[in-house]
């Protein structure tokens, strides 16, 4: 019954949205089939093209915020003697957790906003007001105001997923290591990091699969703009579908966002199996 469910809510609209891609329909007449036409179309088109761009810059500085910032923290609350400490760190690193994604994305559209926003105003205080700008209102300042949100970048969830593997660490293997001359630095480059592996593979797979997906910030903050300059291939499926009533193309870039992140995933999985053999 369980499998049914899953089934159901899960696999059977997959499977729907590939049979549509193959069609024309505008979710409310029936579809007609058009064979490959969506999937020529797409991948002539300017403005998926400039998406996957997009998305690609966000998803290569995203996944170094997902793991440099977290590892820093992790290791930090990791060399803290006191338990106690330790766990008011993660806690008090935890809590952005629970605030929703949509009202950090309110607040850091504040924080951007070009007429007396708190980043102008800060740049004001400090002597730097020449360096002011409409960050979401710029094509040149916008992707990347959206990629630096959330400063300084840690994520409670990794911080917590490298904490977690840290906590494994035999204590006889990091006493050796003292004995054995390994500076705090040392130890972490050549026993923690080689340690926590499993911990990179799986935050670099949700980074990506987390910004291929992307979709409440563009929408929220600059509806994609100005232009193209902060479309994303997700934006982009659900404006085609709800702004064009192209159901049909949008399902066809769901399929090829589909073949993208698996194809990453199997690319990712298969280097972390190479590491391991040739470790």
């Amino acid at each position: 019954m369980l499998f049914l469910r899953y089934f159901i809510f899960k696999y059977y609209p997959a499977i729907l949205s590939f049979y549509y891609s193959f069609t024309r329909w505008n979710g409310f007449d029936a579809p007609i089939l058009i064979g490959f036409r969506n999937y020529v179309k797409l991948f002539s088109d300017r403005v998926f093209f400039r998406s996957l761009q997009n998305v690609s810059i966000w998803t290569v500085v995203y996944v170094l915020q997902c793991i440099i910032p977290p590892l820093l923290a992790a290791e930090l609350i990791f060399h803290i003697k006191s338990k106690r400490h330790q766990y008011l760190y993660r806690v008090l690193l935890s809590i952005p957790m629970v605030v929703p994604e949509i009202v950090n994305q309110l607040i850091w559209q504040l924080i951007y906003d070009g007429d007396g926003g708190i980043l102008n105003r800060l740049l004001e205080l400090v002597g730097m007001g020449q360096y002011a700008a409409n960050w979401l209102g710029n094509s040149s300042t916008a992707l990347w105001s959206l990629i630096l949100m959330y400063f300084p970048w840690i994520h409670a969830f990794n911080m917590l997923l490298f904490f977690s593997g840290l906590q494994g660490l035999s204590t006889d293997v990091l006493e050796s290591a003292t004995l054995d001359g390994l500076s705090a630095v040392g130890k972490v480059v050549r026993i923690h990091i080689p340690y926590l592996l499993s911990q990179f593979k799986i935050a670099i797979i949700l980074a990506i699969i987390a910004c291929l997906q992307s979709i409440t910030a563009p929408l929220v903050m600059t509806s994609g703009g100005p232009g193209y300059a902060t479309y994303t291939p997700a934006l982009y499926m659900y404006l085609s579908a709800f702004s064009s009533s192209n159901f049909g193309y949008s399902c066809a870039i769901s399929v090829v966002m589909f073949l993208l992140v698996l194809s990453l995933t199997i690319l990712s999985n298969r280097m972390k199996s190479q590491t391991d053999f040739n470790a």
